[in-house]
C-alpha cells in the first residue's frame, strides 16, 4: 500500500547554492532559471484569478512574484523582472516588502530605465522625498519619448504623494494630466476608471463630499458593466479600483453624516477583499471602518451571534431536539420546578440530572397478606 507523504523543503546556505551554481556551467544553469521562472510565473497567474477557478490569492501572488523576479534577472529578462515585481509590491506595498525588493527594483532600473517608475514607487514607502523626484525625471522623460502608458502610471503616483502631502491642487492637477495621458495610451476602461477615482479621492480631501458621493454612486453603476479579468491593455487591477471607489465613497459618506451608507459602502468593500483572499490584516482594517458609523447609529451592543455550531444545538430533555417530539403524558408529568433547578420529587426523573431519590414506600402492617410469613 502506497504511503502518501507531505511535501519537504529544505534549507540550502546561500553560498553552498552559489558554489552550485558556478560548477554547474552556464547552459545548466540557465535551464534552470527558466524553469523556474516558468513555473512561479504560471503559479502567479494562477493565483491572480486569470488561471484556475478564477480566485484572487493575494498572499501566493506576493510569495510567487518576489520568489521569480531572481531567476528573470539571472536570465536578463529586465523589462518582465520589473513588470513581475511591480504586480507583486502592488499588493502588499508594506515597508518590509519594501526593503526587501528595494536592490533588486534598483538593479532592474540601471539596466532597464523604463522601471525607474517602479523604483520610484518602491522608494515611496522607504522615503517619500527621493521618490517624488524619482516620479518626476521619469514623468518628464516619458513624455519627451512618447511613452504615454507609464506617464499615466507614474502622473497617478505623484497626485497619491502630493496628496499625501497637503498638496491638493497640484494633485488635482496631475489627475487631470494622467486621464490625459491614458487617453493618449489607449489603456483600458478599468484604468479609465482608475483615473477617476483618484480625482475622486482628491476632491474628498478637498472637502466636497456631496458631488463625491454622487459621482460614487454613477461610477458604481459603470463598474458593474466592465468585464470581470483585465484585458492587456489595463495598467490597474478591478479588484483594486472596486476597493479604493467603496472606501472612497464611505469616507465621504461618513464626512455627511450618512451613517447607513457608510456601512453599506463598508461592507461591500469587505466583501471583495474577503472574495480575493486579502490579508487578515488588511479586512480586519476595513472592518474597523464601521465603528464610528456604528456608534454614531447608537450600535454598540454586539447583539447576538450566530451559533456556530447549528447542528449542535442543545436538546431539549432526552426524547430528542424539540419539546414537541415528547409524548404528552410526559410532558403533563414534568414537575415545574426542574426548569429552574429545584428539587424534583421523590420517584421522579430529572429530565437533565437523572433520576431522583427512590420513593419511600409504606411499611404492610402485620397480618397483611404482602407482610409475608412471620
Amino acid at each position: 500500500m502506497a504511503v502518501r507523504r507531505e511535501p519537504e523543503s529544505y534549507t540550502i546556505h546561500p553560498g553552498v547554492a552559489a558554489a552550485g551554481r558556478s560548477q554547474a556551467g552556464v547552459p545548466f544553469r540557465d535551464a534552470v532559471d527558466t524553469e523556474a521562472a516558468a513555473y512561479w510565473d504560471a503559479v502567479f497567474d494562477y493565483a491572480s484569478g486569470e488561471t484556475g477557478d478564477g480566485a484572487v490569492r493575494t498572499g501566493l501572488v506576493v510569495r510567487a512574484g518576489l520568489a521569480a523576479v531572481p531567476y528573470l534577472i539571472r536570465l536578463r529578462r529586465w523589462a518582465a523582472a520589473g513588470a513581475m515585481l511591480e504586480r507583486a509590491f502592488g499588493r502588499d506595498p508594506s515597508r518590509a516588502n519594501a526593503a526587501a525588493v528595494l536592490p533588486a527594483i534598483q538593479e532592474i532600473a540601471g539596466h532597464y530605465p523604463e522601471a525607474s517608475g517602479v523604483l520610484a514607487m518602491v522608494l515611496g514607502v522607504i522615503d517619500p522625498a527621493a521618490a517624488e523626484r524619482q516620479m518626476r525625471a521619469y514623468l518628464d522623460a516619458a513624455v519627451v519619448r512618447g511613452d504615454y502608458r507609464a506617464a499615466s502610471v507614474t502622473a497617478g503616483r505623484l497626485a497619491g504623494l502630493c496628496t499625501d502631502s497637503g498638496r491638493l491642487a497640484e494633485a488635482l492637477a496631475l489627475t487631470g494630466q494622467q486621464a490625459g495621458y491614458t487617453r493618449r495610451a489607449g489603456l483600458g476602461p478599468w484604468t479609465q476608471l482608475a483615473d477617476e477615482v483618484r480625482r475622486l479621492q482628491v476632491l474628498n480631501a478637498m472637502g466636497q463630499a456631496d458631488r463625491v458621493l454622487a459621482d460614487v454612486r454613477r461610477l458604481g453603476d459603470r463598474m458593474e458593466t466592465l468585464p470581470a479579468a483585465p484585458g492587456p491593455d489595463e495598467t490597474s487591477t478591478p479588484w483594486n479600483v472596486r476597493e479604493t471607489l467603496l472606501g472612497t465613497g464611505r469616507d465621504a459618506a461618513r464626512r455627511l453624516g450618512r451613517w447607513q451608507d457608510a456601512l453599506g459602502l463598508n461592507a461591500d468593500q469587505i466583501a471583495s477583499k474577503r472574495g480575493r483572499g486579502a490579508p487578515a490584516a488588511e479586512t480586519a482594517g476595513a472592518r474597523f471602518g464601521d465603528y464610528f458609523p456604528l456608534l454614531r447609529l447608537g450600535r454598540t451592543s454586539p447583539g447576538r451571534r450566530p451559533d456556530p455550531r447549528p447542528h449542535r444545538r442543545r436538546r431539549h430533555r432526552r426524547f430528542g431536539p424539540r419539546r414537541r417530539e415528547r409524548p404528552a403524558r410526559v410532558r403533563r408529568r414534568r414537575h415545574p420546578a426542574s426548569d429552574r433547578g429545584g428539587p424534583v420529587p421523590r420517584g421522579r426523573r430529572h429530565p437533565r440530572r437523572g433520576p431522583g431519590p427512590p420513593a419511600r414506600r409504606a411499611r404492610p402492617r402485620p397480618g397483611h397478606r404482602r407482610a409475608g410469613t412471620p
